[in-house]
Protein backbone atom coordinates (compact mmCIF):
# COMPACT_ATOMS: atom_id res chain seq x y z
CA UNK A 1 0.00 0.00 0.00
CA UNK A 2 1.32 3.38 -1.18
CA UNK A 3 0.07 6.76 0.67
CA UNK A 4 0.65 10.16 -0.54
CA UNK A 5 -0.17 13.10 0.46
CA UNK A 6 -0.63 16.94 -0.69
CA UNK A 7 -2.31 19.91 0.05
CA UNK A 8 -5.29 19.07 -1.89
CA UNK A 9 -5.66 15.84 -0.25
CA UNK A 10 -4.45 12.25 0.26
CA UNK A 11 -4.18 9.32 -1.89
CA UNK A 12 -3.64 5.87 -1.91
CA UNK A 13 -2.39 3.10 -4.42
CA UNK A 14 -1.82 -0.33 -4.29
CA UNK A 15 1.55 -1.68 -5.46
CA UNK A 16 1.61 -4.67 -6.91
CA UNK A 17 3.98 -7.39 -8.48
CA UNK A 18 2.95 -8.45 -12.59
CA UNK A 19 4.48 -11.43 -14.12
CA UNK A 20 6.26 -10.53 -17.30
CA UNK A 21 7.29 -13.85 -19.00
CA UNK A 22 10.29 -15.33 -16.42
CA UNK A 23 10.54 -12.03 -14.70
CA UNK A 24 8.40 -10.18 -12.09
CA UNK A 25 8.25 -5.94 -12.24
CA UNK A 26 6.55 -3.99 -9.65
CA UNK A 27 3.47 -2.08 -10.88
CA UNK A 28 0.80 0.33 -8.96
CA UNK A 29 -2.93 -0.18 -9.46
CA UNK A 30 -5.20 2.64 -11.41
CA UNK A 31 -7.97 3.60 -8.51
CA UNK A 32 -10.39 3.61 -11.32
CA UNK A 33 -9.78 0.44 -14.01
CA UNK A 34 -7.55 -1.43 -11.51
CA UNK A 35 -4.66 -1.95 -14.40
CA UNK A 36 -1.33 -2.37 -13.91
CA UNK A 37 0.70 1.22 -14.64
CA UNK A 38 4.47 2.34 -14.43
CA UNK A 39 2.66 5.87 -13.68
CA UNK A 40 -0.33 7.31 -11.70
CA UNK A 41 -1.19 10.60 -12.10
CA UNK A 42 -3.13 12.24 -8.77
CA UNK A 43 -6.75 13.36 -9.94
CA UNK A 44 -9.77 13.88 -7.46
CA UNK A 45 -11.10 10.56 -7.87
CA UNK A 46 -7.97 9.61 -6.21
CA UNK A 47 -4.27 7.81 -8.00
CA UNK A 48 -5.45 6.73 -11.65
CA UNK A 49 -3.77 5.72 -14.64
CA UNK A 50 -2.51 7.69 -18.13
CA UNK A 51 -6.27 6.07 -20.06
CA UNK A 52 -8.28 6.95 -17.25
CA UNK A 53 -7.01 10.36 -16.69
CA UNK A 54 -7.28 10.55 -20.41
CA UNK A 55 -3.83 12.50 -20.53
CA UNK A 56 -1.84 13.17 -23.93
CA UNK A 57 1.60 13.49 -24.32
CA UNK A 58 2.74 16.22 -25.68
CA UNK A 59 3.82 14.61 -29.27
CA UNK A 60 0.66 13.19 -29.96
CA UNK A 61 -0.78 16.75 -30.34
CA UNK A 62 1.95 17.96 -33.40
CA UNK A 63 1.25 18.41 -36.41
CA UNK A 64 2.98 16.27 -39.39
CA UNK A 65 5.35 19.37 -40.02
CA UNK A 66 6.19 20.14 -36.50
CA UNK A 67 7.38 16.20 -35.88
CA UNK A 68 9.29 16.52 -39.12
CA UNK A 69 10.69 19.07 -37.87
CA UNK A 70 11.27 17.45 -34.18
CA UNK A 71 13.04 14.53 -36.07
CA UNK A 72 15.34 16.47 -38.52
CA UNK A 73 16.60 18.28 -35.73
CA UNK A 74 16.83 15.35 -33.13
CA UNK A 75 18.81 13.71 -36.67
CA UNK A 76 20.86 16.57 -36.66
CA UNK A 77 21.93 16.65 -33.59
CA UNK A 78 23.26 12.82 -33.63
CA UNK A 79 24.95 13.43 -36.47
CA UNK A 80 26.38 16.54 -35.84
CA UNK A 81 24.84 18.00 -39.60
CA UNK A 82 25.79 21.62 -40.51
CA UNK A 83 23.24 22.34 -43.24
CA UNK A 84 24.33 22.06 -46.67
CA UNK A 85 27.98 20.92 -45.46
CA UNK A 86 28.14 16.86 -45.26
CA UNK A 87 29.94 16.58 -41.42
CA UNK A 88 32.16 13.88 -40.48
CA UNK A 89 29.97 10.93 -39.01
CA UNK A 90 30.37 10.10 -35.29
CA UNK A 91 32.90 7.19 -34.39
CA UNK A 92 29.99 4.45 -33.15
CA UNK A 93 27.85 5.24 -36.16
CA UNK A 94 28.02 3.12 -39.25
CA UNK A 95 28.32 4.98 -42.77
CA UNK A 96 25.12 3.07 -43.93
CA UNK A 97 23.22 4.39 -40.73
CA UNK A 98 24.80 7.88 -41.36
CA UNK A 99 24.21 8.42 -44.59
CA UNK A 100 20.44 7.36 -44.25
CA UNK A 101 19.81 9.69 -41.65
CA UNK A 102 21.96 12.48 -43.82
CA UNK A 103 19.48 11.91 -46.45
CA UNK A 104 16.75 11.66 -44.31
CA UNK A 105 17.57 15.08 -43.11
CA UNK A 106 18.30 16.52 -46.12
CA UNK A 107 14.54 14.99 -47.33
CA UNK A 108 12.53 17.16 -44.51
CA UNK A 109 14.99 20.86 -44.89
CA UNK A 110 12.97 21.93 -47.36
CA UNK A 111 10.02 21.28 -44.56
CA UNK A 112 11.90 23.08 -42.37
CA UNK A 113 12.34 25.94 -44.14
CA UNK A 114 8.88 26.17 -44.69
CA UNK A 115 8.34 26.60 -41.29
CA UNK A 116 10.41 28.93 -40.68
CA UNK A 117 9.02 30.90 -43.48
CA UNK A 118 5.40 30.34 -42.84
CA UNK A 119 4.93 33.25 -40.06
CA UNK A 120 6.52 35.82 -42.24
CA UNK A 121 4.54 34.97 -45.09
CA UNK A 122 1.30 35.03 -43.10
CA UNK A 123 2.34 38.56 -41.82
CA UNK A 124 2.94 39.90 -45.33
CA UNK A 125 -0.74 38.65 -46.10
CA UNK A 126 -1.84 40.39 -43.47
CA UNK A 127 -0.37 43.90 -44.35
CA UNK A 128 -1.30 43.74 -47.86
CA UNK A 129 -4.80 43.21 -46.29
CA UNK A 130 -4.03 46.28 -44.16
CA UNK A 131 -3.11 48.04 -47.29
CA UNK A 132 -6.19 47.09 -49.38
CA UNK A 133 -8.56 48.40 -46.23
CA UNK A 134 -6.50 51.89 -46.30
CA UNK A 135 -6.56 52.48 -49.73
CA UNK A 136 -10.52 51.64 -49.73
CA UNK A 137 -10.86 54.03 -46.75
CA UNK A 138 -8.66 56.59 -48.74
CA UNK A 139 -10.96 56.05 -51.77
CA UNK A 140 -14.34 56.49 -49.77
CA UNK A 141 -13.19 59.38 -48.07
CA UNK A 142 -11.74 60.94 -51.33
CA UNK A 143 -14.87 60.84 -53.39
Amino acid sequence: LLCLSWKGGTATAWKIIVRAGCMTAPCLQCAKCLRACKVLFATTAGLCCNHCTDARYRTTCESPTRRAVRRTKKIIRQCKIEPGRKGWKPKWMRWATYERLHAEAEAVSPIIEADEVAPYDALARLEAKIERIRNRAARRKSE
